[in-house]
């Protein structure tokens, strides 16, 4: 990708379009929102390095943390990431984080439009904590779990139930790698398997079932020091991994996440008529692992 509002050609670009002459309709709008993602990184960078010059006293700890900043901060020193490389990177975030939202969100939709009366017990939280003044839900109250559980509880349950990155990541060895006694050989291929805990009757009861509840507080408490806290694992909460090594768009993707979610179930009732069970909806494998939703219905709340 260049830096500026125009991509640099693809290698498909270049020979389905200049060499073929086939520009389809969905390649065209494929380009004119990567295009609207470039402009949107470039601004956001812009009012960054604006603000971090002029009034550096008026950052918030998330933009100091923002990884924008912190390769201005690394210009100080070297040159090693240049404001076009940050704009890039920032574009990449952006792009990385609706491609795993999306996914996160057929899973969630289908969960929430398939259980009425999670769905009427989530807006009944969510509906104490709209603004008044706005009639938005602010940001602390989708962020925070300490102000809604219930929301929070069931994007942990969805993602237990529909994980879209149920084998991650994938890696080769290039020596010999010794695990828990077991000798890897160089050049073996390992992937971490993060689904099956999750629907292993030693650790969840009913694992088929939809139940938010097992993720409030209560039960997250009543499994600490039993095999079952397994799915209380940092690296068992989310698609994204931790420490160093976590998504970058980890935190794009999960408030976009919660913030959609939650807006729907305040705006509408959604069912899916066709199923009578989650688990009858047909799945793919594609970048990560996509729910196929049939019709979902959306009655406006009054």
């Amino acid at each position: 990708l260049r830096t500026s509002n125009i991509l640099s050609q693809s290698t498909y670009h270049k020979f389905m379009v200049n060499n073929l002459g086939i520009d389809t309709d969905m390649f065209k709008k494929y380009m004119k929102n990567q295009t609207r993602t470039i402009d949107i990184s470039r601004k956001m960078v812009s009012r960054l390095k604006k603000l971090r010059d002029t009034r550096p006293e008026e950052m918030t700890q998330k933009q100091k943390k923002f990884f924008a900043n912190q390769a201005f901060e690394r210009q100080l020193t070297d040159d090693s990431i240049t404001v076009q490389e940050a704009e890039s990177l920032v574009g990449g975030l952006i792009a990385a984080g609706v491609d795993t939202t999306g996914n996160m969100l057929t899973w969630r939709l289908l969960h929430i439009a398939m259980h009425p009366e999670i769905q009427e017990k989530l807006y009944q939280e969510l509906i104490q904590h709209v603004d008044q003044t706005t009639g938005y839900l602010t940001e602390e109250s989708i962020s925070q779990t300490a102000k809604t559980p219930y929301l929070h509880a069931c994007m942990r349950e969805s993602h237990r139930c529909g994980n879209a990155a149920p084998t991650i990541p994938i890696k080769r060895f290039e020596a010999p790698v010794e695990v828990h006694g077991v000798l890897l050989p160089a050049g073996s291929v390992i992937l971490l398997d993060a689904y099956s805990t999750g629907m292993n009757t030693d650790f969840v009861e009913d694992p088929l079932e939809y139940r938010p509840e097992r993720f409030l507080k209560a039960a997250v408490e009543a499994r600490k020091g039993t095999p079952a806290e397994i799915i209380d694992h940092a690296f068992f909460s989310g698609p994204f991994s931790q420490g160093v090594r976590r998504c970058p768009g980890s935190r794009v993707a999960n408030l976009e996440a919660h913030a959609f979610m939650a807006q729907l179930v305040l705006d509408w009732k959604m069912s899916i008529p066709s199923l009578k069970h989650w688990t009858d909806c047909p799945y793919g494998q594609d970048t990560l692992t996509v729910a196929r939703l049939p019709k979902v219905e959306f009655t406006p709340r009054k």
